[in-house]
């Protein structure tokens, strides 16, 4: 498998866990981001690195070979997260 294919395994699993995290989160994130379409970046980045750690070797690469010059936050369209996750659920 090359890293393009294990990357693209990888984000969709990462989506999966993060819509687990939301399925049993869902009280409390729609209680703070009742006017966002989903939580703030920092948090999100938050929350995924403690559900995955893996997630920050993905986010090194990002910021070391693929845009060098993004500030981290940015990862979140990267790893396929900046979506609406009361959509998805």
């Amino acid at each position: 498998m090359g890293i393009v294919e294990e990357f693209e395994e990888f984000k969709a699993q990462l989506k999966e866990k993060w819509l687990d995290y939301c399925e049993i989160n869902k009280p409390f994130l729609q209680d703070w981001y009742h006017n966002s379409i989903y939580p703030n970046r920092d948090f999100i980045l938050g929350v995924i690195t403690v559900i995955e750690p893996k997630v920050i070797e993905w986010i090194k690469f990002y910021t070391s070979h693929i845009q060098p010059k993004i500030a981290v936050g940015n990862s979140i369209d990267f790893l396929g997260l900046n979506f609406d996750y009361q959509k998805a659920l």
